[in-house]
């Protein structure tokens, strides 16, 4: 018989138990990732930012070269939060960052939510590493 819904376990103080969430695999993602994609989802992240080599930031800074670059470098008004956060961006950085920036950097003055989809996140993080 078919049953609808889906089951939540119960401890022995009477709190549900969370479930460990699925841990995302990058590296295989990247291997399916598709610059053409990206770049059309990369139109999502343009009303704050450009990507072009040499162009002016906007609301967000311009990503031109933001994979291997050290985080808040450019010439952009960096949050604090994000200029503590130290460090340089790769690949998973960045997935984690545009997953939810909140999450990644608290006090970001980033206000985007992020992408739910783990796939559009490899795609843009290629789309990002041809940009240059």
């Amino acid at each position: 018989m078919l049953k609808r819904g889906f089951e939540i376990e119960i401890s022995a103080d009477g709190k549900p138990i969370k479930r460990e969430e699925k841990v995302v695999d990058l590296a295989s993602l990247m291997k399916l990732a598709d610059i053409d994609r990206g770049a059309k989802i990369f139109k999502k992240c343009a009303t704050c930012h450009t990507a072009g080599k040499g162009e002016a930031a906007k609301i967000g800074p311009n990503l031109f070269g933001i994979v291997g670059r050290a985080r808040a470098t450019t010439s952009f008004t960096y949050s604090d939060a994000m200029k503590a956060k130290g460090g340089a961006w790769d690949q998973e950085s960045i997935n984690q960052f545009i997953t939810k920036p909140k999450d990644f950097v608290p006090g970001t003055k980033m206000a985007f939510p992020g992408l739910k989809k783990p796939q559009d996140r490899a795609d843009v993080i290629l789309f990002l590493e041809k940009q240059k």
